[in-house]
């Protein structure tokens, strides 16, 4: 932000790369700080911060996901109720963080409910329509994007680099900082 970078949320990227109508002030850089996963931490630690400056950012959660066997905790649902009525977005990335691609070989219907009940989840959580969608791990393929376009505005994908207004609203594409 110091660089000239101001953040705005990521409706307001979409509106821009939709209709080129901008979203913040002139001469600025704008970014979309994303939170991938649902992590505690990421409600913990950054949450609070980006409250104090009042900094927009979308988290990707998963509402049935309640771990992986590893050290992670995540967000619950009333995390995510939190961070809807804190004004951030709450992006759907599935409902435990399946890879869409390999699923929807093994079984579709379990495919199409990841990426259908997901959002029906997370809207009835939040009280607010749901519109975005984040890919997990990145892995997605043409049927999981259609889908995924039937469902949803746009869509958070792995891929590296910068979006414009020829973008392809599933297949936004992010830089990673850590």
């Amino acid at each position: 932000m110091d660089k000239g970078g101001h953040p705005i949320a990521l409706s307001g990227l979409s509106k821009f790369l939709q209709t080129g109508e901008i979203c913040w002030p002139d001469g600025k850089q704008p970014f979309v700080l994303t939170f991938d996963d649902g992590y505690l931490s990421q409600r913990n630690n950054a949450f609070p911060f980006l409250l104090d400056w009042s900094i927009p950012a979308a988290f990707c959660v998963m509402p049935g996901w309640t771990g992986d066997g590893t050290s992670h905790r995540y967000v619950s649902d009333s995390n995510v109720r939190e961070f809807s009525e804190a004004g951030m977005e709450v992006i759907s990335h599935t409902v435990n963080h399946a890879n869409l691609v390999n699923l929807r070989l093994r079984n579709p219907g379990a495919w199409a409910a990841e990426i259908v009940e997901s959002k029906t989840r997370l809207q009835d959580i939040t009280g607010k329509d749901v519109i975005f969608f984040s890919y997990p791990f990145g892995a997605y393929d043409s049927p999981t994007r259609n889908l995924v376009a039937e469902n949803y505005s746009g869509a958070l994908s792995t891929r590296s680099g910068y979006d414009h207004t020829s973008s392809d609203m599933f297949v936004l594409r992010r830089v990673r900082k850590s």
